[in-house]
């Protein structure tokens, strides 16, 4: 029996497990509708002109939760999903803190309580909303209660993403490529952000073409003939919504963590050194 410990965590790579699709994207549906208010008050309050992305999320391995960026003038504050407990939380100076328990209230009252709390951290609470420019997978309708559906795939999610970050953190330092590693709020994918590397790794908990973890590759920019070559790398080429390669999660368990991991570093060298030589 799956059993969940603070120290099951750490900043390496750990023991995976197969999640039910069928859970995965009941748990998926409900983090992609929480996480909305925790990316939103950062693009309110930071400039877009000079941040465009300032609404992606950073993994913190430590506290299983995916942090906002810094905003606010009068008092530094952040927010913050703890995909492990659920809850949502509003970070400022020293103490200052509050925390809202997801579970059994509907998205427009966590919605409300954001604008009630935020006013207390020195934000012009007129200015908060959370609109976007994309859509996502599902939004929950008024009436539908923000839950847990399975405790033990939103643990299991905790440790896909600490181990992807533990890779691309090190995948992109020892590769040499610049940019961020940050979460799309719009689909839950864990990627480099940069506009400059036609090479950019991520990981994803799944979506309606792959419905299980995996990680990935995207290609930005790719001739015909270098198209041809990659096809026929390691992991499956897809083509659908944009050009690269996936490997699914089926593909690269293993009965020793560390063959899991080393599973997902050839992956990722093997198909970038394929690319530059090129």
């Amino acid at each position: 029996m799956y059993s969940f410990t603070w120290e099951t965590i750490d900043v390496m790579w750990q023991k995976l497990k197969r999640i039910d699709s069928f859970d995965l994207e009941k748990a998926r549906i409900q983090l992609l509708n929480a996480i909305q208010l925790v990316c939103a008050p950062a693009r309110c309050y930071i400039n877009s002109e000079t941040n465009s992305r300032s609404d992606r999320l950073i993994w913190n391995t430590e506290s299983l939760a995916m942090d906002s960026n810094v905003f606010g003038v009068k008092e530094k504050v952040r927010t913050s999903l703890d995909i492990h407990q659920f809850v949502i939380s509003i970070f400022g100076s020293k103490d200052h803190a509050e925390h809202l328990v997801l579970s059994g209230i509907t998205y427009p009252m966590a919605f409300g309580w954001m604008q009630v709390k935020l006013e207390s951290f020195h934000l012009e609470v007129g200015l908060f909303n959370d609109r976007a420019d994309y859509a996502i997978e599902r939004a929950l309708h008024p009436d539908e209660e923000l839950t847990v559906t399975n405790q033990e795939v939103f643990d299991l999610l905790a440790i896909y993403y600490s181990n992807a970050n533990y890779i691309l953190s090190k995948i992109t330092s020892e590769l040499n490529i610049d940019g961020e590693i940050r979460i799309n709020p719009s689909n839950l994918n864990l990627e480099l952000t940069s506009a400059e590397n036609s090479f950019v790794p991520g990981f994803s908990p799944g979506d309606k073409s792959f419905p299980e973890p995996y990680f990935y590759i995207q290609f930005h920019k790719i001739d015909d003939n270098m198209l041809y070559q990659m096809s026929k790398s390691i992991g499956i080429w897809n083509n659908k919504y944009w050009k690269g390669l996936v490997l699914l999660a089926c593909e690269f368990f293993s009965i020793e963590p560390e063959h899991e991991k080393s599973n997902v570093i050839d992956f990722f060298t093997k198909n970038y050194w394929r690319l530059i030589k090129h």
